[in-house]
C-alpha cells in the first residue's frame, strides 16, 4: 500500500512542478521604455522632460512629458493644469525600466492636448498620496504656451 501512496504523491508533485513551469504563451507582457513607441498614447508626439520647462506648441498638437518615477518607493507623478481650456491632461503611464534589477526606477510619461490659444501652468508633483505634508515631494513647473 505505501509504493501506491508514494507513486500518486510523486506524480501529484510532478503535475504541479510542470504547471509551474515558464510556457512562452503566457510571458507578462509589461511594457518596456524600448517598446513605448509603439505601444503608447501619442507615439511620435514632442516629448519634454524634467529640464524643458517651457513649452510652446499649436493648439491640437498633443505633447508629452516623461519624468523619471520609481512608484515602488511610493511616489507617484500627478499633473494639475492651471487653465484646462488652454492645456489639457489626457493620460499618463508608467513604462518599465530596460532592467531585470528590483527597485529600478522607470518613466511617468504623461500625454497632454492643448486646446485653445492661450498660456497656462503645468504643475506636476512627485510625492506620495498618503503622506500630504512629506518633506521630500517634488513639484516642477511648466509654462505652456498655446498658439
Amino acid at each position: 500500500m505505501r509504493p501506491r501512496v508514494a507513486l500518486v504523491l510523486l506524480a501529484m508533485v510532478a503535475t504541479l512542478l510542470a504547471a509551474c513551469g515558464n510556457d512562452d504563451s503566457t510571458t507578462s507582457t509589461t511594457t518596456t521604455s524600448a517598446e513605448k513607441e509603439s505601444t503608447t498614447k501619442c507615439a511620435g508626439c514632442p516629448t519634454y522632460g524634467e529640464a524643458d520647462t517651457t513649452i510652446t506648441t499649436a493648439a491640437g498638437d498633443d505633447f508629452v512629458i516623461e519624468l523619471e518615477s520609481n512608484p515602488s518607493t511610493g511616489y507617484d507623478w500627478t499633473a494639475e493644469s492651471s487653465d484646462t481650456a488652454v492645456v489639457s491632461e489626457v493620460g499618463d503611464e508608467y513604462v518599465q525600466p530596460d532592467t531585470d534589477l528590483l527597485g529600478a526606477p522607470g518613466t511617468q510619461r504623461f500625454v497632454f492636448h492643448p486646446g485653445g490659444a492661450g498660456s497656462a501652468t503645468l504643475t506636476l508633483r512627485y510625492a506620495r498620496s498618503f503622506q500630504p505634508d512629506d518633506p521630500d515631494a517634488r513639484q516642477l513647473s511648466y509654462t505652456v504656451t498655446v498658439t
